[in-house]
């Protein structure tokens, strides 16, 4: 269920939205008004208000919607605010069980005015213990929490270079210290040169094959999702016996034999992938191009910490920030280590932590293992011999080694040099 403003609305991408219902005169016997009702996409939903949480939870259970009855006492601080609910559920005459994302719509506020609002309370209901969220507001100004604090993330910490998962770990981090009521800004500022639109599949109408079908699919960028398995089922059914997921894995290789399908229709299954897939695409393309500034806020809260719906606003004043961290890997390089077993610290902007530790390999021990190299057959020993390949170790210049690492968003970009015994 989501909450939303008087004059909201919602449909999903792609999908013809029906005309609202006018507003009734009256409420009905149980004191509900209903704004709106019908089909949309998978989904039936219905935009309502109520006196009472109690009248929104029975108008509801008795059409089939099904609400936790700890919901119960989450819904009154919006019935007492006059907000308006709307409500979703898959439809029984649905073709797909695949869920669509959902848009709601509302008049554009003035600058300073409330932009949106995230109804995180309603969230705890069915939240993961440790739930990450990540908004995204596109638009001619920056967007800042307005209730919220602002999280910051511990940049400096190897655990951001290390992984993807690392920046995600720092942001959760930051929020707990201020109880989760807190946004990081992970980027803000000019809408980065990016594409979301796949090529038309419409000439693939008139294939002659499941295997030509998918020779030209797959180049074309349409990748292998829940979403496109959904579609490929409708128009693309395996041999009997076979599974489908087993199947057009073996249609996407160029060299196995995979049978014929038991149905193929490519004109019929061009057109669900251009309307469910290549045409919500073009409009996320539309939107994207339509605004010149982005903001991109995360957390991770607890269903405990769900206790205040964060509100966003936008602003002229706002500093941007960028995605792009840089660290760098110093080897500190001494007459008691070997090159690649020297200690190295990792330095950003300004401040150095430990990134590995230094080893106490003998020099015999390090030969060893160039020797099982060879006797591993990983270096041929007659190649070992008359190219002069062997083991010898001396002192070298302590020095140090810089090496460059950059982290975007918690994605991992290593700038690595061969490694080199000196």
């Amino acid at each position: 269920m989501f909450v939303v403003g008087a004059e909201d609305f919602v449909d999903t991408p792609g999908e013809s939205v029906p005309p609202l219902v006018p507003p009734p005169t009256g409420t009905d016997m149980m004191g509900v008004t209903v704004f709106s009702e019908g089909p949309i996409g998978p989904y039936e939903t219905v935009v309502l208000s109520a006196s009472t949480a109690e009248e929104v939870m029975t108008w509801l259970g008795e059409r089939g919607y099904q609400l936790p009855v700890q919901t119960l006492p989450l819904l009154e601080p919006y019935v007492t605010g006059g907000y308006r609910f709307v409500a979703l559920r898959l439809s029984p005459q649905r073709v797909s069980s695949v869920l669509r994302p959902i848009i709601l719509r509302s008049p554009a506020p003035a600058e300073g005015e409330v932009e949106a609002c995230l109804p995180i309370r309603l969230t705890a209901v069915a939240a993961a213990p440790a739930m990450p969220i990540v908004a995204f507001f596109l638009g001619d100004a920056l967007v800042a929490a307005r209730n919220y604090s602002l999280a910051e993330p511990d940049l400096t910490s190897p655990a951001l270079f290390r992984s993807a998962a690392g920046y995600q770990a720092a942001v959760a981090s930051a929020a707990d210290r201020l109880g989760g009521h807190s946004f990081a800004v992970d980027y803000a500022g000019r809408m980065p040169r990016l594409t979301v639109t796949l090529p038309s599949v419409l000439d693939l109408a008139t294939a002659t094959s499941a295997r030509r079908f998918f020779a030209e699919l797959i180049p074309r960028g349409y990748r292998g999702d829940q979403l496109l398995f959904d579609v490929l089922q409708r128009g693309l059914t395996p041999p009997a016996g076979m599974d489908a997921t087993a199947y057009y894995n073996c249609l996407a290789s160029s060299s196995l034999a995979c049978g014929a399908p038991a149905h193929f229709d490519p004109a019929g299954l061009a057109a669900v992938i251009d309307r469910e897939i290549t045409q919500p695409r073009a409009i996320a393309e539309t939107l994207l191009r339509r605004h010149i500034r982005l903001t991109r806020l995360s957390t991770e809260l607890s269903p405990a910490e769900m206790t205040l719906d964060p509100v966003f606003v936008r602003g002229t004043g706002l500093p941007e920030v960028n995605n792009i961290h840089r660290g760098t890997l110093v080897r500190t390089c001494s007459n008691a280590y070997f090159r690649e077993e020297a200690p190295v610290d990792l330095e950003v902007m300004g401040t150095r932590t430990p990134w590995a530790g230094g080893g106490t390999t003998t020099d015999a021990a390090y030969c060893g293992r160039f020797d099982a190299l060879v006797s591993d057959g990983l270096i041929a020993s007659g190649a070992a011999a008359e190219c002069g390949y062997g083991c010898s170790v001396s002192d070298v210049t302590p020095r140090h080694a810089p090496l460059m690492l950059l982290f975007a968003l918690g994605l991992v970009l290593l700038r690595a040099r061969d490694a080199r015994r000196v």
